[in-house]
This record gives C-alpha cells, sequence and structure tokens, in this order.
C-alpha cells in the first residue's frame, strides 16, 4: 500500500513495501452498520485446494484485497482455509489464507474459528531450517501481519490477545517460539521484528472496531507521541502506532466498509489515508 511509503524506513532494509479500559468488555462502536456477507460469484461453490494454491500463492506481489477476498471466498471456505493455514504444501500461500480469513471470517458465525486460527498461526513454531534467511523473513512477515487480520475478524479472544502483544512482555511471551536472533542483520533482528509485531496488533486492534481496544492504542499512541515530539526520534512501534491511529480516524470519519472496499493500490482512498498520516505522525509535520 503506497501509506506505508511512511514507514519504510523501518521495513526498507527488510526487503518489504511495508503498518485501557478492563479486558473483556465487549463494547463496539454503534456508528457501524452491520456487515453483510456477500457470496462470491452468487454461488455456493467451496474452493479447492488447488484453485486456491495457483490463485494466491508467491507469484502475487500485493495484498489480496477486500474486494478479491469476498469475490473469492464466502463462510463456507473458512474451514478449508484454516485447514490449508496448517499445512505446510502451502506456505507460500499462508499470507494470502490469513487475508482471506480475515475478511471472510468478520462479523460471521465463524469469525472466533478464524481468528483463534489466525492467532495460532502467528504464534506456532514453524520448521523453517530448510528455507534461506531472506524467505524465513518473508514468511515472518505473514506472521505478524495476520494479527491485522485476527483483529478484522472481532473475535473476542483475539481482541484480548491483541491486547496483550502491544506490550513488550507480552511480546516475548506471545511469540518466543519464532522471533529470535537469527534474522537477517539487514531486518535490524528480534527487536525490530517484535516492535513490527505489535504495530499489526494495534493495526488489528483498531480493526476491530472494539471501544476498549481503540481506546488501549489511542492510549499507547498518546504516550509514546509526547516522548518521541520530545526526543525528536521515532521508534518502529511509534510509526506503526501512528498509521494505526490514522487508519482509526479515517474509519471514524469515512466508515468501515469505505476503508474495506475503497483501498485498492493507488485508489482515492489510499492517498487520502496519507493525509490522516502526516497529521498523525510528528515527523511528518
Amino acid at each position: 500500500m503506497k501509506f506505508f511509503k511512511f514507514i519504510l524506513p523501518i521495513v526498507a532494509a527488510v526487503g518489504i513495501l511495508a503498518a485501557s479500559d478492563q479486558a473483556g468488555s465487549g463494547e463496539t462502536e454503534v456508528n457501524e452498520s452491520p456487515k453483510e456477507t456477500p457470496s462470491k460469484g452468487g454461488t455456493n461453490r467451496s474452493l479447492t485446494r488447488q484453485e486456491i494454491n495457483e490463485s494466491y500463492g508467491k507469484s502475487r506481489m500485493y495484498d489480496l484485497t477486500y474486494r478479491e477476498a469476498m469475490k473469492a471466498f464466502d463462510v463456507d471456505d473458512i474451514p478449508l482455509l484454516i485447514n490449508l493455514l496448517d499445512d505446510p504444501d502451502f506456505h507460500e500461500s499462508w499470507g494470502f489464507i490469513s487475508h482471506g480469513l480475515g475478511f471472510v471470517g468478520r462479523g460471521s458465525e465463524l469469525a472466533s474459528a478464524a481468528g483463534a486460527a489466525l492467532v495460532n498461526y502467528y504464534r506456532r513454531s514453524d520448521q523453517w531450517n530448510s528455507v534461506t534467511a531472506d524467505d524465513r523473513l518473508g514468511l515472518a512477515r505473514d506472521k505478524w501481519r495476520s494479527l491485522r487480520y485476527a483483529g478484522l475478524t472481532g473475535d473476542r479472544d483475539s481482541i484480548e490477545y491483541l491486547k496483550g502483544v502491544l506490550t513488550e512482555e507480552g511480546i516475548e511471551r506471545g511469540s518466543t517460539t519464532w522471533i529470535s536472533d537469527d534474522f537477517p542483520d539487514s531486518a535490524g533482528g528480534s527487536h525490530v521484528v517484535s516492535e513490527l509485531a505489535r504495530s499489526e496488533a494495534a493495526f488489528g486492534l483498531v480493526l476491530s472496531r472494539d471501544v476498549s481496544a481503540i481506546r488501549l492504542v489511542s492510549e499507547y499512541y498518546g504516550s509514546l507521541d509526547a516522548k518521541m515530539r520530545e526526543a525528536k526520534t521515532r521508534s518502529v512501534f511509534y510509526q506503526g502506532l501512528c498509521v494505526a491511529v490514522a487508519v482509526d480516524r479515517f474509519i471514524k470519519e469515512k466508515g468501515i466498509e469505505y476503508y474495506l472496499e475503497s483501498l485498492e493500490p493507488n485508489s482515492i482512498a489510499e492517498l487520502q489515508l496519507d493525509d490522516y498520516i502526516i497529521e498523525a505522525a510528528w515527523y511528518l509535520n
């Protein structure tokens, strides 16, 4: 996405174009319309494993968009997507499968199953010994990005997990099985990877549209923004929080449906979101 040009210094060396109240309050924004899940192509046909692997393999150079996901998948595909997210033969498609789970699972009767599968995917330890360091970094990127889509499902347990990941202690507890010091030096090591994961957790909390979750992200941003402004610096996590807060402000003004449906590559909405990011990040003012 174009708006990630603003946090490109975080991840350029990584080779990526990319970004409290008591727990369990269950509050959601009341100004959001209930989500209707459109069926794909007007049919109830489930995609086959081969179709998913052929359509959403590593040849894809950009994220799966909401419109693409809703055209390709429906709720009936969620069990298959969950199964494929645990199948090593589909590791090159895991990133796009996680996108599909988030989009299609959002607000559905299988939201809890989709959210749980995405959190498990993020937390688990995969066998990466046979891949290069750079390939491992790509697989890791798919993992931390899955937190965004776990939040999007609206699953309560996933939201509470993401709240924990926001903290330094939570990120250590929640992902020590795969975040380690053997990432390439160009990636900044485990510290940068951890901060990117925390950033995606903030993004997921914003997309959940849960009131207490959004308030928590806002509190983290407010506290860190003051420190960064005073020190005239910017951490990876701070830059991620700026994007999350910008997305929240964008959604509050235009609605989440507009956000999901309009944010295509090089779209007008993408340019509009840039303005919100500039407003949130002190170093862009």
